[in-house]
């Protein structure tokens, strides 16, 4: 295994984290707190690998100084604004680690990326719930990594210079050796999430196990504050139930906790109460996603049309307000069909094939957790022909966008929604980033 391109600075008394990565030429990307992105110049990239290596201001301004032949007094100025802007984004409040990679950081530089900078990695497609809207394809029995082989995979991530994974699934809970991972892939130093229905975490002892392993967050779905409509669409009776005490025995952590739920004509009814309910239990950040094009979620009835969206979003952000709650919109749209900045929601974008990539229980890499066309094999196939395999590489060109998108003025910004829905334009994914 060769060195790795990240470069990792925990700071144990603020749990504040800083990974860079540098890339082919010298450039670097500053990933702070797995949720903020700053481009970096090569002598930026210099800077920071510096500051992290923990050396002090006097010696980084020598060592740049012999470097690039800079006078000490520019060198300083340069050196305090970098350490400004990077505590500015350390102390950004609390935001989702899944999805929100901030795009409105003004870049120090700004170049190509050489691999995402997450990936989510299934461990299994075996869940003990049954949604009919799951994206995952059915009947989709692979085989599943052995827990030594999953080390190897974040090794691998680690070497190509991944520094965030989630684990996801199928339900990532019924694999018993979960909290192995976690500690696996957090001693490396690579950020950890878990995506989860929550039922499995009904076990206080199981939550203790993953918290002591270094889980840095946690995204539970839950359905509705109606424990009848939360258990129709999970397809299991008694879902509602455990997935609640999941919640309950995470937020006395000091782990990121949020939610997710999945608008449907079934659940938006209630979403009001639903929120509420969600702040009576303690949480503070909830998020949600419109049917993702895949899997069950071909189902054309349980897409919300864009009008209703609107509405449901719209009573959704009022009553998060009333409840000082803060809520993130996951799905990416065409600006044309809803336009999440004029809704106050930010910019939502496909994250495909570049800020984010998923891995499936075989080790085969699709571009998300929904496309499912494996472009290589994370064990078997090198990272470069995988990064630029020609899906991956038309994902990232927008090479799916329709004649009507190509001189439209938001194309750059809305990405043209995600490239699921052009098989059906009534439903939306969920991988956006912000």
């Amino acid at each position: 295994m060769t060195k790795s391109k990240v470069f990792h600075q925990r700071n144990l008394e603020t749990t504040a984290r800083m990974h860079l990565r540098k890339e082919r030429g010298g450039t670097g990307i500053l990933l702070v707190n797995a949720t903020r992105i700053l481009h970096l110049n090569k002598t930026a990239t210099d800077f920071v690998s510096r500051i992290i290596a923990g050396k002090s201001d006097i010696d980084i301004v020598l060592e740049m100084k012999r470097k690039y032949r800079i006078s000490v007094e520019q060198l300083e100025i340069d050196l305090s604004e970098l350490k400004t802007k990077i505590e500015q984004l350390m102390i950004t409040p609390d935001i989702d680690p899944v999805q929100h990679l901030a795009q409105d950081i003004n870049p120090l530089y700004d170049a190509p990326f050489s691999a995402p900078l997450r990936m989510d990695l299934a461990l299994t497609y075996k869940c003990n719930n049954k949604c009919t809207k799951c994206y995952v394809e059915t009947p989709r029995e692979i085989n599943e990594l052995s827990t030594e082989e999953w080390k190897q995979v974040l090794d691998k991530l680690w070497d190509i210079g991944i520094p965030h994974v989630t684990f996801t699934g199928g339900e990532p809970t019924l694999r018993k050796d979960l909290p192995e991972l976690v500690e696996y892939a957090e001693d490396l130093g690579i950020i950890t999430g878990l995506i989860t229905n929550g039922r499995e975490l009904k076990d206080k002892t199981l939550v203790d196990k993953l918290v002591t392993a270094g889980i840095d967050h946690f995204q539970l779905t839950i359905e509705s504050h109606d424990s009848k409509i939360h258990d129709q669409l999970s397809g299991a009776k008694g879902a509602w139930e455990e997935t609640v005490k999941g919640i309950k025995n995470i937020v006395p952590t000091p782990v990121y906790i949020m939610t997710n739920t999945t608008l449907t004509p079934i659940n938006i009814a209630g979403i009001e109460k639903t929120v509420e309910f969600l702040g009576s239990l303690g949480i503070d950040h909830f998020a949600a996603n419109s049917i993702i094009k895949s899997g069950g979620g071909k189902q054309e009835e349980l897409a919300l049309t864009f009008e209703e969206l609107d509405d449901t979003l719209t009573k959704i952000l009022k009553t998060a307000e009333k409840q000082k709650m803060s809520f993130i919109w996951y799905s990416p749209t065409r600006y044309c069909d809803f336009n999440p900045i004029e809704k106050g929601l930010g910019m939502k974008q496909c994250s495909a094939a570049h800020i984010a990539m998923a891995i499936e229980p075989d080790g085969s890499v699709l571009p998300c957790q929904s496309y499912f066309e494996p472009v290589g094999n994370i064990l078997t196939t090198k990272w470069r022909k995988i990064w630029n395999h020609k899906v991956s590489k038309n994902l990232r060109k927008m090479s799916y966008l329709e004649e009507e998108c190509l001189d439209c003025p938001e194309r750059e910004l809305c990405g043209g929604g995600c490239p699921l829905s052009y098989t059906a334009p009534s439903s939306i994914c969920k991988e956006a980033f912000s």
